[in-house]
């Protein structure tokens, strides 16, 4: 079973992890001794305030059972990515407001869209007639290329996040175009590709910040593999006990 993490200039906002790989489909017995292996073996696991996901680089778990080995990650151009799904977005929005223009007699405006929208409409009206296939071909191209790495292993791991988790209103519509895409392309740095590529993935919460904030370690399979992350998942959550870790605010 193999682990990944993506490298610095495998997608925006991306710190360099390393990639980590479990040889053989694990059955359910070697599902829950991976599970307690891996997080008894992650630094901090046992400490009152875990680590960040950053805490994951270089991890090695030792014998008897599955080792994480260093394994290359995929080259895929992350800007391009978000340059392709941002232009998909604008074309989108530029639909809907030409079909809120009659209904309201006019452009819709800060009334009706937040000042995010309005932006990225106004960004995609700049931008060639061309974008919207090229953005697809591309995006098309970026999941073929994670199907194909994803075909040589059986589960992947990386952050969810390649920072702690932010604080509410870091994405906030509110915030201009430029920043917003920014911080975007920091917090999903990782993840999107999974969406992209179409297949099965997830996010277990195996730590807390020193704010109580989950913090996630993003697992991910090859098409149909959906049985071997669920399978993992039991094991985890059964190793971490995160199912009985609730929220100081909320009352049990």
């Amino acid at each position: 079973m193999t682990m990944l993490t993506p490298t610095a200039d495998s997608l925006p906002g991306a710190l360099p992890f390393s990639v980590a790989a479990i040889p053989g489909l694990p059955d359910e017995a070697v599902l829950a001794r991976l599970a307690g292996q891996l997080f008894r073996a992650l630094p901090g696991s046992e400490a009152s305030s875990p680590p960040s996901a950053p805490a994951l680089n270089g991890l090695a778990i030792g014998e008897p059972g599955p080792a994480l080995q260093p394994v290359a990650a995929p080259r895929i151009d992350g800007q391009v990515i978000s340059d392709s799904f941002f232009a998909i977005a604008g074309f989108g929005l530029t639909q809907l407001a030409r079909m809120m223009t009659p209904l309201l007699g006019r452009a819709p405006g800060p009334q009706e869209l937040e000042p995010f929208t309005l932006e990225l409409i106004d960004w995609f009206a700049t931008l060639p007639e061309e974008v919207v296939p090229n953005a697809i071909t591309a995006l098309d191209a970026a999941g073929q290329s994670m199907r194909n790495f994803l075909a040589a292993y059986d589960v992947v791991l990386c952050p969810t996040m390649p920072i702690p988790p932010p604080a509410l209103a870091t994405l906030a519509p509110t915030l201009g175009r430029d920043r917003l895409v920014k911080e975007t392309e920091q917090l999903a740095g990782y993840t999107p590709i999974y969406s992209i590529a179409g297949v099965p993935a997830m996010s277990v919460p195996l730590y807390v910040s020193d704010e109580d904030a989950p913090i996630g370690s993003h697992f991910g399979a090859s098409l149909g593999q959906e049985r071997v992350l669920l399978g993992l998942a039991y094991q985890l959550e059964r190793a971490s006990g995160w199912a009985d870790r609730w929220p100081p605010s909320v009352s049990t």
